[in-house]
């Protein structure tokens, strides 16, 4: 008689069947640990009944408010010719406070155009000037280094007649001419 060592089905089971049941426990144990703590964590919930709401909201924020000033060019429909071939030659346009006093600085601009409306040409420069009281007046100036023709392009204070754009306005244009004979 032969004698078995082992028997049958010892010596031809698969080896993968204890590692597949050994990963399934543990993964098992695993997910019951973590739903128990999702169960058993604690919650917080608040609930406020207040019928009272305190704070405020800040959408934009502006310098300063119109304060009823307006200005004006004088000269507005008379334009101005200078004879100069010094260059540079300082032009110069009168700006009048017709409202109430300014609270801000206004800000200006000179165009340039060799021939034709300054309005369609090139900004050649810009400044500020101080803010000006009820009925004061200022001259702004500018430096022309060529012949041609210029003006000066005031902005009005921000509001100015409640409206939300800013409002420009513009100077008489301002000719220079250079007559060498």
């Amino acid at each position: 008689m032969v004698t078995i060592r082992t028997s049958r089905i010892r010596k031809h089971s698969n080896k993968k069947w204890k590692v597949l049941i050994t990963f399934q426990i543990i993964s098992v144990l695993f997910l019951l640990t973590l739903v128990t703590g999702l169960i058993t964590a604690d919650t917080d919930a608040y609930f406020s009944d207040s019928t009272q709401v305190s704070g405020s909201i800040t959408i934009g924020t502006w310098n300063s408010e119109w304060t009823g000033s307006s200005l004006v060019f004088s000269n507005k429909n008379s334009n101005q010719t200078v004879v100069s071939c010094n260059f540079p030659t300082e032009i110069s346009a009168l700006i009048i406070n017709t409202g109430s006093n300014m609270n801000s600085l206004l800000k200006y601009e000179v165009y340039y155009i060799s021939n034709g409306n300054p309005m369609s040409g090139e900004k050649v420069g810009e400044g500020f000037m101080d803010p000006l009281a009820k009925n004061q007046s200022v001259f702004l100036r500018y430096n022309a280094l060529q012949a041609g023709n210029y003006k000066f392009r005031a902005f009005q204070p921000l509001g100015h007649g409640n409206k939300d754009e800013i409002q420009d306005l513009w100077s008489e244009t301002i000719t220079i001419t250079c007559n060498i004979k």
